[in-house]
């Protein structure tokens, strides 16, 4: 996610000399383990909750089988960060010790570190690939061309897949430059470990350094910034075309004729159709959203970071926390999310727990 899930050493400097935002995130770094295990926690149980509710045979269209895998993603992410916050926040601090910094949970940072970054690229670039897929659903809706269910679920699930998998091969970079490092604590001499880059370290090469700056730029533009354009300019075009759509459907439901019993009939059933994809063209524009406000300034202070160095230390390390607590939210918030926005959500939710009498379902859409 961010660069504070790799290392936290304690500065040189005294408290005084640092600056507001470092000393900000001294501050806030005792509560983050608690404020993010809670997060974390409830994020868990929604996640599960979208699963269960989206897994469905009668929810199981090709929207909902990417929000499924979003949702997997996110409660991977928040399942590993849990064990995280508690070893390196809750228990013993943020700084080194003994207890704190053992081979064994240097170890754990390790894996924790590679696969919740890969876990959340997947999830944003399934996102990204949700709005085009919605995109064109859409648009073929709305140039009149027919769109089979069955082939788009297979092509949904392809692109999950794929996605999975190239978020893989574009973290490589990231996966040599983290490394497990031992030091001697000068107070009981004992060694602590901890995870850092391979850059940072003494024996740093030059191929060290080049593959550790490739791999800050991929998470700047190919992690954050591209798939934050992406997601607007399709969210922008999705919701253009919904709209030119309807309004195209109320001019030719205006000719057909207000005394037609069949045009009647025909006009209800196409409101309904309508409605019920706005519904689901506004969650999915409200999901655009929720990721723009959390990981597009991340992707502005990874820019500013690359461009000039020391902005790093001083910008994007300080807020590190408050940029894994922001992403945390978000990956929780869905379920609340699609119970605000979806009927047939709420629906399935209220039959799959028994919680009052099952309703009538709407016509399932793509």
């Amino acid at each position: 996610m961010t660069s504070s899930q790799v290392t936290w050493t304690p500065e040189v400097e005294s408290y005084e000399e640092q600056s507001l935002l470092m000393k900000f995130k001294f501050e806030y770094g005792g509560y983050h383990g608690y404020i993010s295990v809670v997060v974390c926690a409830v994020g868990i149980v929604c996640s599960l909750l979208v699963i269960a509710v989206l897994t469905r045979q009668h929810m199981l269209t090709p929207s909902n089988y990417m929000l499924t895998a979003l949702a997997i993603c996110d409660l991977t992410t928040m399942v590993s960060y849990i064990p995280y916050a508690i070893q390196f926040y809750c228990l013993y601090g943020v700084e080194l010790s003994v207890h704190r910094n053992t081979l064994a949970s240097a170890r754990f940072c390790l894996v924790h570190a590679n696969l919740s970054v890969t876990a959340h690229t997947a999830s944003i670039w399934i996102t990204v690939a949700l709005s085009v897929f919605r995109y064109s659903m859409v648009r073929r809706a709305a140039d009149g061309r027919t769109v089979i269910a069955s082939n788009n679920l297979k092509t949904s699930q392809c692109i999950v897949l794929l996605v999975c998998v190239l978020s893989a091969v574009v973290l490589i970079p990231n996966y040599l430059t983290l490394t497990i490092a031992s030091s001697t604590d000068p107070a009981t001499n004992q060694t602590l470990y901890d995870v850092v880059t391979t850059s940072s370290q003494p024996n740093a090469t030059a191929v060290d350094e080049a593959l550790s700056t490739f791999n800050f730029w991929i998470h700047a533009l190919v992690i954050k910034l591209l798939p934050c354009v992406l997601m607007s300019l399709f969210g922008i075009l999705l919701v253009l075309t919904v709209r030119r759509q309807r309004m195209r459907s109320q001019k030719l439901l205006r000719g057909s004729g207000r005394k037609n019993s069949v045009a009647k009939k025909v006009k209800c059933q196409s409101k309904s159709k309508a409605r019920e994809g706005s519904h689901t063209t506004a969650m999915l524009v409200s999901v655009i959203v929720l990721f723009l406000i959390t990981e597009f300034p991340q992707g502005v202070l990874a820019l500013v970071s690359g461009l000039k160095p020391i902005y790093f230390s001083t910008l994007y390390v300080p807020l590190g926390d408050v940029m894994d607590i922001a992403a945390l939210v978000n990956n929780g918030i869905n379920f609340i999310l699609y119970c605000a926005m979806s009927r047939q959500f709420r629906q399935t939710f209220l039959e799959l727990f028994n919680i009052k009498p099952a309703l009538h379902r709407s016509d399932i859409t793509v």
